[in-house]
């Protein structure tokens, strides 16, 4: 039996975290890569030269015990991305010939894309595989699989570790190597949430933003890709230079950008809420059109809701959501055509309902803060678990004092002291919260 025809599917993809202290390795990533296209490319920052996404596993380590390597980002820094490509490079089995390293992702005889919460509550790493991964009608027994992972070179993919970090105790465990400690294991991660695992890690990868020449490949890329001349998107390339300089140092704020600009000829923001907040604009416009439904009308009735099930779902830590979990809030024919979210190709025995995705969690986490803005009951009750779990509300808490002041109408008189006054409790407002939130605002 071929692994490689074992596991060539999955309906969810995954980030993770860990380290070992064997060799440890500081390492910045830049990635360059465009809508619809992946180009890679890895800068070492303990030596000269560049180190390509072919060459992300090079650790050297010993005999039948395989490394853990962290990634590590910002929001849309491309995390998924390197899991993705890397899971396309072996699929397709493309090796780059005599320039591909003998350490390259080809070297494994078995890969598995996972996303951290297929980990929760299970008890077994095959038990997360045949429910997240395996077909409904595959021929693989559990037996096999165990000797598959126990026998071939596996490479392990985990995405989102910070979106299901509490109590993923099998995840966890297989970062510490308690079990397939032969096999590798890269996790990727937002920063601040895998510090109780670095010590397991063997490599530690963080991804940086693009520099001004990057920023123009990526520009060059959309329009190509967009069948435009890339002179059309200047007055905005001089942006980059001006206003939008570190904004735009995120690959998926500047295709965001990049959209808009397309569509509406000019970009007017500064800060990373406005561009949401021009996304959504943007999005409800579309939908409007699309549904011949006035937009006012559209943010009350469809919206709306949608932000509930955005917020209800994120609290339950969830990217992914099934039909049944938006009953009575937003009816299933209108979910897709909002333009929000895509439904997803289910190929699990186990899982039989339409479930819809959220294309990023920052998506998800911009949702939640506008039913937050909206809902002052559902806000009041929120607040003390913004302090009691700050490291999972972060985003929407910060974007919700953005919108608060872009949109003063929405709130009551003293709402932008109390939630100031909860993120300084939960923070302790010490110097390096304070420059992540002036990072945030920017």
């Amino acid at each position: 039996m071929d692994p490689r025809d074992c596991l060539r599917f999955g309906d969810n993809l995954c980030q993770s975290q860990s380290t070992k202290g064997e060799q440890q390795e500081e390492v910045s990533i830049f990635i360059l890569h465009a809508s619809k296209l992946f180009i890679q490319h890895f800068h070492s920052s303990y030596r000269e030269g560049v180190v390509k996404a072919n060459e992300v596993f090079h650790q050297p380590h010993s005999k039948g015990v395989g490394s853990r390597i962290l990634v590590e980002g910002h929001a849309g820094s491309g995390k998924s991305t390197i899991c993705r490509k890397l899971a396309l490079d072996w699929a397709q089995e493309e090796s780059h010939g005599q320039n591909c390293p003998s350490t390259c992702v080809h070297c494994f005889e078995l890969l598995i894309l996972l996303h951290a919460s297929n980990f929760m509550g299970k008890e077994s790493i095959e038990a997360v595989i045949e429910e997240h991964l395996l077909p409904k009608d595959n021929q693989i027994t559990t037996e096999d699989l165990s000797n598959l992972l126990r026998t071939k070179r596996t490479l392990i993919l985990v995405d989102a570790y910070d979106e299901a970090c509490s109590k993923n105790t099998l995840l966890d465990q297989l970062i510490a190597k308690d079990f397939l400690r032969g096999s590798t294991v890269m996790v990727s991660s937002r920063f601040g949430h895998t510090q109780a695992l670095l010590s397991h890690f063997n490599t530690v990868y963080s991804v940086e933003g693009f520099d001004y020449d990057q920023k123009l490949q990526h520009v060059t890329k959309f329009a190509a890709n967009e069948n435009k001349d890339v002179e059309d998107f200047d007055p905005l390339i001089e942006q980059l230079r001006r206003n939008l300089e570190d904004i735009s140092s995120n690959p998926l704020h500047l295709t965001l950008l990049l959209l808009l600009y397309s569509e509406e000829g000019e970009v007017l923001l500064n800060t990373r809420t406005e561009l949401y907040a021009a996304i959504h604009h943007f999005i409800l416009t579309k939908a409007s059109v699309r549904m011949g439904i006035e937009e006012a009308q559209l943010e009350r009735t469809h919206m709306q809701p949608l932000y509930k099930v955005a917020f209800e779902t994120f609290k339950e830590n969830k990217s992914v959501f099934e039909l049944k979990e938006a009953a009575g809030m937003v009816k299933a024919e209108d979910i897709v055509q909002l333009g929000y979210v895509t439904q997803e190709f289910n190929i699990s025995r186990f899982k039989k309902e339409q479930r819809f995705a959220y294309p990023h969690r920052s998506i998800q986490e911009f949702l939640s803060a506008k039913h937050l803005l909206m809902s002052s009951t559902d806000r009041h009750t929120w607040l003390p678990g913004l302090k009691q779990n700050y490291g999972h509300w972060r985003s929407v808490g910060l974007f919700l004092l953005a919108l608060m002041g872009r949109e003063p109408a929405e709130r009551q008189e003293g709402d932008i002291v109390e939630l100031c006054e909860a993120i300084m409790q939960a923070t302790r407002f010490n110097m390096m919260h304070r420059h992540q939130h002036h990072a945030f605002l920017r």
